[in-house]
């Protein structure tokens, strides 16, 4: 009767402490997963940010190094006009030295 009902009360309760207890150990476990999760993905967010910075640094230094190609070919070009200028003044040199060599008596 009354004992017998007492008893089942009791574990009734003892069952539903234990189901609680179960359900505080998923909520911590779900808890720990989604801050897991979290972690991740500010890590991957962390991750994506640097690959974006040296991407940015290597579109920097490659274009630092097309503007370093284009003034060598002009350095390269402007060479090349001193050469030539150099060659057409020894060439004019070479002139006047024999028209003064004609005017010497």
């Amino acid at each position: 009767g009354v004992d017998e009902i007492a008893v089942m009360g009791e574990e009734v309760t003892k069952r539903f402490r234990e189901i609680l207890g179960r359900i505080e150990e998923i909520n911590s476990m779900i808890e720990n997963t989604a801050a897991t999760a979290q972690e991740q993905g500010a890590a991957a967010e962390e991750m994506a940010s640097a690959m974006d910075n040296v991407t940015k640094i290597v579109e920097g230094v490659v274009e630092s190094l097309n503007r370093m190609e284009s003034l060598i070919e002009d350095q390269t070009e402007s060479a090349a006009k001193v050469s030539q200028a150099a060659e057409r003044l020894s060439e004019l040199s070479e002139q006047l030295s024999a028209l003064v060599q004609k005017f010497k008596v």
